[in-house]
């Protein structure tokens, strides 16, 4: 992560939340790339969209073994 504490060097973002920009961006890109691609089918994303933000927002540790993601709601 060399460029981001360069970046925040020269008075941008700190490190921390590059990382989590960066993870954001990834992570609900490819989501979004496969239902484009209708890979989904009638399943639909908003599982996957759900597990994913609450993945980023809990850390990934806080959403293993989660039965919370198990439906709507």
């Amino acid at each position: 992560m060399a460029w981001a504490g360069g970046l925040a060097r020269r008075g941008g973002s700190p490190p921390a939340v590059l990382l989590t920009g960066l993870r954001a961006f990834s992570r609900l890109h490819g989501v979004l790339n496969l239902e484009v691609t209708d890979q989904f089918g009638p399943m639909g994303p908003a599982l996957l969209y759900r597990a994913e933000v609450e993945s980023l927002i809990l850390g990934d540790s806080g959403v293993r073994g989660s039965t919370r993601l198990s439906g709507p709601g």
